[in-house]
């Protein structure tokens, strides 16, 4: 008897839940609720792209014997370098090389353990500790994003320090100990080095591990005369840098960036007196420059637009051909996704909220894009589509000064 009971119980429940759940799914069916975004105002920007290439004065640097040797440089890629300051160190056999490499690493263990005994010795902040490591890790991770692995090492050693810093309980034996042994294993490897040849800065500038060849071809002298042709020209030929090169040295302050284009483009940007190039390919570097020369060309419409600037950093010293974009001009108005585009009585705008009142507003779109458009912003709310108003982007049976609940 019990058992019938709690059967119909059970089926019950489930009949009065199943009906509850259809009532819900009508009362949310019929329900006309719409979602809506502010209105904002957006600028874009159209622009144009330059194919140009970068000119410094610059030269390589050579070692007879770079082909078949391991070079080790002793500065970061693009470091500003005096004349006569080693630059690099070239092994002519492996077995030289990994032991100058284990050398390194001796020495920066040695940093390291001396540090975080330091640390020990001085009493333990452990909130400023770990307050320093977790700066650290953060900034380790700008610098693996930027892809700087040249800095890379140096991040590492500096987090080592601290988290040996954080955990470790050395004693002054213990550490004693250690650096004692780490000297010796530093002696055994330095007594394999042989071999080692240094290279020398023969004058001022930033130094570059890889030269591109053009090192030989282009120069700010010679750049200032390029016409469009001779640019497309260098462009097609191309070169290689010779076996012998270690490295490039950027002996100028400044550099050219010499873009061929259009006189069609070039009239659009000619009554700047400043121009923003836009490089993507270098990470989105941006760069307020200035046209420095305009040469004219044989070929009608063409002209060789040279910029020049005097901000120096790796990326940008490292460059030849890069594309840039240029804006050219720039138009701003109301931000009005596509779903929340409508067409009333052959007119197009878009539904907005006032209060619980529906109200269609037409607009006239300006910009076009695959996602949303721009449309020109009304004098006031009243008036048209404007900044703060509430526009509908989803909703049931939409109608013109309808009252939603």
């Amino acid at each position: 008897m019990k058992e019938k009971f709690l059967t119909r119980f059970i089926v019950a429940a489930l009949v009065l839940i199943f009906i509850v759940y259809i009532g819900y799914q009508i009362i949310v069916g019929t329900k006309n609720t719409v979602e809506t975004i502010e209105a904002n105002v957006v600028t874009v920007e159209e622009p144009i792209t330059l194919h140009g290439v970068f000119v410094r004065n610059e030269r390589q640097i050579k070692y007879s014997g770079a082909e078949d040797s391991k070079i080790v440089y002793l500065n970061k890629n693009g470091a500003k370098i005096s004349s006569g300051q080693q630059i690099a160190v070239c092994f002519s056999d492996d077995g030289s090389y990994e032991a100058y490499r284990a050398v390194e690493a001796i020495d920066q263990e040695l940093k390291s353990l001396k540090t975080a005994y330091d640390n020990i010795l001085k009493g333990k902040d452990y909130t400023k500790l770990d307050e320093s490591i977790y700066d650290q890790i953060v900034k380790m991770n700008a610098i693996l994003d930027d892809k700087s692995t040249d800095q890379a090492s140096g991040g590492y050693s500096d987090l080592f320090q601290l988290v040996v810093a954080r955990v470790g309980d050395l004693n002054e034996s213990e550490y004693q100990s250690r650096v004692e042994q780490l000297k010796s294993e530093r002696s055994a490897y330095s007594d394999r080095i042989s071999g080692a040849s240094r290279i020398y800065a023969d004058g001022a500038g930033y130094f570059l591990y890889e030269a591109d060849g053009f090192e030989g071809v282009l120069d700010l002298k010679s750049a200032v005369s390029l016409t469009y042709e001779q640019v497309e020209e260098l462009r097609e030929k191309g070169v290689q840098p010779t076996a012998d090169t270690v490295g490039v040295m950027v002996t100028d302050y400044y550099w050219y960036y010499v873009a061929p284009m259009s006189l069609e483009e070039y009239n659009r940007i000619s009554e700047r007196k400043t121009v923003v190039l836009n490089f993507a390919g270098l990470g989105g570097v941006r760069i307020e420059v200035s046209p420095y020369r305009v040469n004219n060309t044989d070929e009608i419409g063409k002209v060789c637009v040279i910029f020049r600037s005097s901000r120096m950093d790796p990326a940008l010293l490292s460059a030849r051909w890069e594309d840039a974009e240029v804006s050219v001009s720039s138009l701003s108005g109301v931000y009005v996704p596509r779903d929340a585009l409508h067409s009333l009585d052959g007119e197009w705008g878009v539904y907005c909220m006032e209060g619980n009142l529906l109200r269609f507003k037409p607009v006239e779109i300006i910009y076009t894009t695959d996602t949303f458009y721009i449309a020109k912003q009304a004098p006031s709310s009243k008036e048209g589509i404007y900044p703060g108003d509430k526009i509908v982007i989803s909703g049931k049976n939409l109608d013109a000064e309808k009252i939603i609940k």
